[in-house]
Parts: C-alpha cells; sequence; structure tokens
C-alpha cells in the first residue's frame, strides 16, 4: 500500500487501523475557502503564484 499524508506523527499501523469519521471530515470541509477566496487573500498579501515542477518519485516506486 502507498500513502501520503500531510500529517506528521502518524505511523504505519495507525494508518492502516483508521477508520471513517464523517463529523470529523465535515469539520474539516468547513474550514475551505473558494478559489476567488484564496486568491483575494493571496493579494491583499501580495503574494504570487510559482509554477513548480513535480518531485521526482523516489527509486523503490517507480
Amino acid at each position: 500500500m502507498v500513502a501520503t499524508t500531510g500529517i506528521r506523527g502518524l505511523n504505519e499501523e495507525e494508518l492502516k487501523s483508521a477508520k471513517f469519521n464523517e463529523a470529523e471530515l465535515k469539520r474539516v470541509e468547513a474550514w475551505s475557502v473558494s478559489a476567488a477566496e484564496a486568491q483575494q487573500f493571496a493579494a491583499q498579501g501580495k503574494l504570487s503564484a510559482r509554477p513548480l515542477e513535480y518531485l521526482p518519485a523516489p527509486a523503490a516506486q517507480r
């Protein structure tokens, strides 16, 4: 199984035993913003988009 996560501190066993939690998913979704809101926020902070290349996959995943 190959998986990626943006959360630190979870090991493979914890990921395997994870259970779906609809209430928590809805809680996270409530924090989302639209693309227009994100662009407005970036403009207020004088931020600009920069294209980035994908990182190469580790040799073991090729």
